[in-house]
């Protein structure tokens, strides 16, 4: 048994990103009213009827809807290192 999400067995699955603007997930008594979605890649021949794979894109379509989950999210400040910090 283990913690987290349980990916579907894809061969050379890699998972890229997932759609962060939508997180927190919206849960009600254990149950996902939104659920978190994940996108990655993997080989073109891999079987993708497994539970958990949503759907199939092309490459433009994966593209855009990484390009918009990216403009989506809030932009955050990161503070200036000084110039004279040793991080090593």
């Amino acid at each position: 048994m283990t913690n987290g999400v349980a990916f579907p067995a894809l061969n050379n699955l890699v998972i890229e990103w997932q759609d962060e603007s939508n997180w927190p997930v919206q849960v009600e008594n254990g149950v996902y009213l939104t659920a978190p979605k994940y996108y990655g890649t993997c080989d073109d021949d891999s079987f993708t009827g497994f539970p958990g794979v949503l759907e199939v894109v092309s490459e433009e379509e994966y593209t855009a809807r990484r390009e918009a989950e990216m403009a989506a999210r809030p932009v955050v400040e990161q503070p200036e290192m000084p110039e004279n910090v040793s991080l090593g």
